[in-house]
């Protein structure tokens, strides 16, 4: 209680649910999608799976841009997206942006922990049945092997990861 004390101490109650409803756009179709995964996996609960998949708030994944010098002619959108355990994240930029790269890569898993947050705290029936199912609490993992992944088990292959894509100065796909 002490934390969620100093939480309401720092920021207003319309900034925290600014920040839910941020990480809700950048996180929730990742976690509901691996999770859906993670039940079919090991439970087998088809109803439940659906139940998941159906309670993600959107159907598309927000992204962060970062734009770099007009003379570079792109730009790197990351994103997080549902990955296999063995994905490995490879983005490649001019250094000068590595921090900046790296800093919007926390904020994205900060994102996945806080919608995380809320998924337990908003819907605890349906996190009830899954630990039921799965006979342990559920928890989102970063991943100390593949840092640019996170779990909810160790040994399913789902995860949440970080996905970069290149775009043009017109927002279109480019291949890197």
């Amino acid at each position: 209680m002490d934390r969620a004390k100093k939480i309401f101490e720092k920021y207003t109650k319309d900034e925290l649910l600014s920040i839910i409803n941020d990480s809700k756009k950048l996180a929730a179709k990742s976690i509901h999608y691996v999770l859906s995964d993670l039940i079919r996996e090991k439970c087998g609960d088809e109803d439940l799976e659906e139940e998941v998949e159906q309670l993600s708030p959107y159907n598309h994944c927000g992204f962060i841009e970062i734009k770099f010098k007009d003379e570079i002619g792109y730009r790197l959108n990351i994103c997080l997206s549902k990955v296999l355990a063995n994905y490995k994240a490879t983005i490649d930029v001019p250094e000068e942006y590595a921090k900046q790269v790296l800093d919007e890569y926390n904020s994205l898993k900060l994102a996945a922990l806080t919608y995380f947050g809320f998924f337990l705290t908003d819907y605890k029936e349906v996190v009830g049945r899954i630990e039921k199912s799965l006979g342990h609490s559920l928890d989102l993992i970063i991943d100390d092997n593949n840092p640019t992944t996170m779990y909810f088990d160790k040994s399913s292959n789902s995860r949440i990861g970080i996905f970069p894509f290149y775009v043009d100065s017109n927002g279109l796909p480019l291949r890197k």
